[in-house]
């Protein structure tokens, strides 16, 4: 029996991936002996070269995942073909029952919503940084006491505690006792009505302690910043305004 061209053999047990390499060459052998009988030899060695060429040719492009079973086709086409396959039978099952796809759509809606919003509060919480220099080391620092049910007067906290306002005791003890900090600055924000020559508006401000923009290493854009001096209960009372503010409150002064 004349065997198949042995170098085109060769080419393809090279070429074929193991999972389907000896199920072809045994077919390629089987079709080389018939037309052998039927054409003639050198027809059937002229058949063969033109089936592993194609053979070698088309796995080349269309390269097999190494680890696909024999039941599987080649990545790019098989993966594309299934892809759309389950789009056209996903399409017919929401047009059969329109409910069920309204639901869904509605559920992932929202829970793509809900996630970005999620990832929104936990990246400007806990991932991007405080705008401000050693921002990771800012730390902020309150008294908490029994739940809110047995205190009042106290505003809550997230836990159900009650937080209370520190005392100017308290302060004075943190400051003095703390050795693993190195700035300790009290803050209180609240409203307060402002005068102006146009008329009285009510506007935000925070009572801080003299090392408070020191702390967050803020510099001012004209004139002065507080500085430790101004904790003393005998020095002058100082504020410092935000320059929109202050544009706001001079313009209207000029009018």
């Amino acid at each position: 029996m004349i065997a198949p061209p042995r170098l085109a053999s060769q080419l393809l047990e090279r070429r074929l991936h193991p999972d389907e390499r000896d199920e072809l060459l045994g077919d390629l052998d089987e079709q080389h002996r018939a037309r052998v009988l039927r054409d003639g030899a050198s027809a059937a060695s002229r058949w063969y070269w033109r089936q592993a060429l194609a053979l070698a040719w088309g796995f080349a492009v269309r390269r097999r995942d190494v680890v696909s079973t024999s039941h599987e086709r080649v990545r790019g086409a098989w993966a594309l073909g299934t892809f759309a396959h389950d789009w056209r039978i996903a399409g017919r099952s929401l047009r059969h029952s329109p409910a069920f796809a309204l639901v869904a759509f509605v559920t992932l809606t929202f829970g793509i919503g809900l996630s970005t919003a999620v990832f929104s509060l936990v990246d400007g919480i806990l991932l991007s940084p405080l705008p401000y220099r050693d921002g990771d080391r800012l730390v902020r620092l309150a008294e908490h006491g029994p739940p809110q049910s047995s205190m009042r007067n106290m505003s809550p906290s997230l836990d159900g505690r009650a937080r209370s306002m520190l005392t100017d005791t308290t302060i004075g003890v943190w400051s003095a006792t703390t050795g693993t900090l190195d700035a300790f600055v009290p803050a209180s924000i609240g409203g307060v009505n402002v005068t102006t020559a146009a008329g009285t508006e009510q506007v935000q401000i925070a009572s801080v302690g003299g090392q408070f923009f020191e702390a967050l290493s803020i510099a001012p854009i004209a004139g002065r910043l507080l500085h430790r001096g101004d904790d003393d209960p005998s020095a002058p009372l100082v504020a410092v305004i935000t320059k929109a503010f202050g544009d706001r409150m001079f313009t209207d002064a000029a009018a």
